[in-house]
Order: structure tokens, then C-alpha cells, then sequence
């Protein structure tokens, strides 16, 4: 389709099909990371550089195109080769977009030369066939011995590996022979060198085991140890064999098919040397309980001899004379200790006594009762005169008491006492009458009087 204008097009195009570049790039990413799983691409190193970071930035290309890397410090750790311009790798990475620029770009989590690409590709093949027979499998490992008495070590005469496995023996004072058995571990021939030397080292029956070993190195470096003929003729020996080939990182199929797998020479020797020192330990500590025992039995041997040594003095005659002689000195100190104390007892009961008798005695009673007698008439008298106070007071208070209770005072108060004509005592008005003649007694005299009338008066109120 043509667009008569750029105008046209803008006016004509549906809101939602304009992208921003941020949205373009966005879903550019997504598409591709989602569309991609983890690639190997082989290239070509250049423009390598390596940021304070750590992290490093390539371009792997070819003769037909070139795609930005990257590889991140974490990642560059696990990768064992030294990436430098004009190298040709083998990079197992993430297809990826960088947004900002818009960039396509691989995510390099390893890399390996291109070279060993092809044998880690062997190598998986192997190590799958040769687990499939049964060669790896757990059930077919031999014990090793605990204590070895002659070691075949198979390995280089010149390397370092041989070296590194004598010294740590030596420096733990590991007790036994080791015989090197000097092998090629590089290159052309090195894989039948090591089975034939294998074979013959369990024929020879010389041995109680046997280490094949050499340093690290490059996969093409450790390749002998991966090769088919290595491998079957370590599966095959009788002999108990330790694997140490390459360093800590390393993993040959002759590890795998090893009885058992060290990641060092130096660890073999170790691991041989922690064995002999565990026993060795064990001999020791043996040692140690026997000589514990055998000093335990000794003392204990002494005490009972000194026992019996006691016991036959003490039934000497000599000695049941002394036991004799001691206790009569014994039992007289306590006889007189005995006396003295008896006699103390009754010396201080005899004062006791004689206490109490001096205080019974008649004289002394009347002796005190006489000086008790001043204290006691002083006491009667006060007690006397007390009590007559005491009656006096009583006696005026009842006359005063009597004496406002006279009807002589009770007349001068005011009052006066009403009787009939028969001198009956008249207390309530309802008693008189009109006409009636009252006797009137007042303190000075008497008066006759006549009732005219009686009036209503409220009467006084009672005392209750």
C-alpha cells in the first residue's frame, strides 16, 4: 500500500499502532528473550574490555556478522580461559536487548575455547555411555585400606603432582612405601601408558593401592583421564584406586570411575595420611588406656600390699603389747577424768543445796518480813486515809444530795403543797371542785382557801 503523504499516514493511523521508542525497544526484548532459550554461539573475539567493575564487553563475530557480548563479574569467575581479541570461543549465553540504544546483545554465562567445545561434546557422550554399563555406579566402589603398607603412584616423573602427594605424606608422618610408577598425562599415548601401567600394577601384586594423578590443566590438558581405555582400566583394577587429577573444579570420567575421587594430589595424600593418622590415633589412644590401666592396677596392687602389710603388724605380738599398754593409759585417763568429773557434780550440787537451805532458814525469813514490816504500815496508812477520803466524799455528797431532797427547801423554791380537809395530798386538778376547801402549806405557814373555779391550763410536761 501506498500513502500519498507522511501527513496522511499520521492522520489515517489508529492511536494504539504508534509506539514509543522506550515501548518499541521494550517489547523488541521481550520478544526475543522469550523466543530464545540458552544458545551456544562460536565467534570471534574483538573490542574486548574489561571494566573496573568486573564485568567484561566484547563483539563476537564471524565472517558474515557480529553481535555484542557481555559477561558479568559473576559469570567470569566460573570461566577458566584467559578472553583476549582475535580468540575464537564457544559462548553459552541469553539472547537479550539493551533499551537505551536498542541493541541486540548476548548474555555470556560461559565460555570455553572452540577447540574444547568439540571434546566437552566427546566427553558428554562417554560419560553417558560408559555410566549406562554400570562403570560409575556407587555399588561397584572398593573400600579403601585403612592402613596401605606399599602405594603405586601413577603419575608424571617430572610434575609437580608427585611432588605435592610425597610432601604432605612426609609432612604427617604417614608410615609406608610409595613407589612411583612414572606415566605419560599429556597427549598422544598417555591413555594406553596409564591402562597398561594399571594392569601391571595389580598383576605385580605389590601393592594395596594405587593413585593415578596429575595438576590442573586445560580439558585438552586432562584429556588422557577422559579417554575410553583410562577409564575401563581403572573400572577393571582389583586394587583400590584414588583419582586426583586436575584441581577442585575438575571432573575427569577417571574421577568418576575411581573407588574414590580426591581434588588434588595434595587431598589424596591427605586422605590416605587422615587414615593412617586415625589409627594411629586409635594405637595411641590404646596406648595410653593401657598405660592408664596398668598404673591404675599398680596402685592399686600397692594399697593392697600395704593393707596386708598393716594388717600383719598389727597382729605382731610386739604391736597388740603397744595396743595393749595404750588402751590402759587410755581407759585410766578416762577413769580419772571420769572421777574428776563426778566430783565437780557433787561440789556444785552441794552449793546448790546449801543455797536453798539458806533460803528456808527461819531467821532469815523473819529477818526480811521485819524490814518488809515499815513499808508495809506506810502502805496501810495511806490506804487507810484513802479510804476515809474516799467515805467522806461519799457521805457529803449523799447529804447534799438529801438535803435538796427536803420539802422545806423544795417550798422556798416556790412551791407549795395542796391538801383536802382530811390532809390527803391533792396532785391533779380533776381532783377539786367548786366550793371545795383546800389546806395550802407554804414555807412560812399555812392558809385555807376556796375553790371558785377551775380553769384549763395546759398542764406542765412530764419528765420521762
Amino acid at each position: 500500500m501506498a500513502y500519498s503523504s507522511p501527513k496522511w499516514h499520521l492522520q489515517e493511523a489508529d492511536a494504539e499502532e504508534i509506539f514509543t521508542v522506550t515501548e518499541l525497544n521494550r517489547r523488541i526484548k521481550a520478544l526475543l528473550e522469550g523466543e530464545f532459550p540458552p544458545v551456544w554461539i562460536r565467534g570471534e573475539i574483538s573490542n574486548f574490555r574489561r571494566q573496573h567493575s568486573g564485568h567484561a564487553y566484547f563483539t563476537l563475530k564471524d565472517d558474515g556478522g557480529q553481535i555484542s557480548a557481555v559477561l558479568f563479574r559473576g559469570n567470569a569467575k566460573q570461566v577458566n580461559i584467559d578472553l583476549h581479541d582475535g580468540q575464537e570461543i564457544l559462548a553459552l549465553g541469553e539472547i537479550s536487548v539493551y533499551e537505551p540504544r536498542g541493541t541486540c546483545q548476548i548474555i555470556v554465562r560461559h565460555a570455553i575455547e572452540s577447540g574444547e567445545g568439540q571434546l566437552q561434546a566427546e566427553y558428554e557422550r562417554l560419560k553417558k555411555q560408559l555410566a549406562q554399563e554400570g562403570l560409575f555406579a556407587r555399588e561397584i566402589k572398593k573400600p579403601l585400606p585403612a592402613l596401605p603398607r606399599h602405594i603405586g603412584l601413577i603419575t608424571s616423573a617430572s610434575g609437580a603432582a608427585a611432588k605435592d602427594f610425597l610432601r604432605i605424606l612426609k609432612r604427617r608422618q604417614w608410615k609406608g612405601k610409595v613407589t612411583l610408577l612414572p606415566v605419560l598425562v599429556q597427549g598422544r599415548g598417555a591413555a594406553p601408558d596409564i591402562a597398561e601401567t594399571l594392569d601391571w600394577a595389580n598383576k605385580s601384586g605389590r601393592f594395596d593401592l594405587l593413585v593415578v594423578t596429575r595438576g590442573g590443566g586445560s580439558l585438552e590438558d586432562l584429556w588422557a583421564f577422559n579417554e575410553e581405555q583410562t577409564v575401563r582400566a581403572i573400572a577393571a583394577s582389583y586394587l583400590p584406586v584414588i583419582s586426583a587429577v586436575g584441581h577442585e573444579i575438575d571432573t575427569t570420567l577417571a574421577d568418576l570411575a575411581a573407588d574414590h575421587r580426591a581434588e588434588t594430589p595434595s587431598g589424596a595424600a591427605e586422605t590416605i595420611s587422615s587414615l593412617f593418622l586415625e589409627w594411629q590415633n586409635s594405637v595411641v589412644d590404646a596406648g595410653n588406656r593401657l598405660a592408664e590401666q596398668m598404673r591404675y592396677r599398680q596402685e592399686s596392687l600397692r594399697a593392697t600390699l600395704e593393707t596386708f602389710r598393716l594388717q600383719l603388724r598389727n597382729h605382731s605380738p610386739e604391736q597388740k603389747i603397744e595396743n595393749a599398754s595404750l588402751r590402759l593409759d587410755d581407759l585410766q585417763n578416762r577413769m580419772e577424768r571420769s572421777l574428776q568429773e563426778h566430783l565437780t557434780i557433787n561440789r556444785q550440787t552441794l552449793r546448790q543445796n546449801f543455797h536453798k537451805l539458806s533460803q528456808q532458814n527461819p531467821e532469815s525469813y523473819l529477818s526480811f518480813e521485819k524490814r518488809r514490816l515499815p513499808d508495809l504500815q506506810q502502805t496501810l496508812q495511806r490506804l487507810v486515809y484513802y479510804r476515809l477520803e474516799k467515805k467522806s466524799d461519799q457521805l457529803r455528797e449523799k447529804g447534799s444530795t438529801l438535803k435538796s431532797m427536803d420539802i422545806q427547801q423544795i417550798l422556798r423554791r416556790g412551791f407549795s403543797i395542796v391538801t383536802d380537809a382530811e390532809g390527803k395530798i391533792l396532785t391533779r386538778a380533776k381532783a377539786l371542785s367548786p366550793g371545795q376547801l383546800v389546806n395550802l402549806r407554804l414555807p412560812d405557814g399555812q392558809a385555807v382557801a376556796e375553790i371558785k373555779e377551775l380553769a384549763e391550763v395546759k398542764p406542765f410536761p412530764e419528765n420521762e
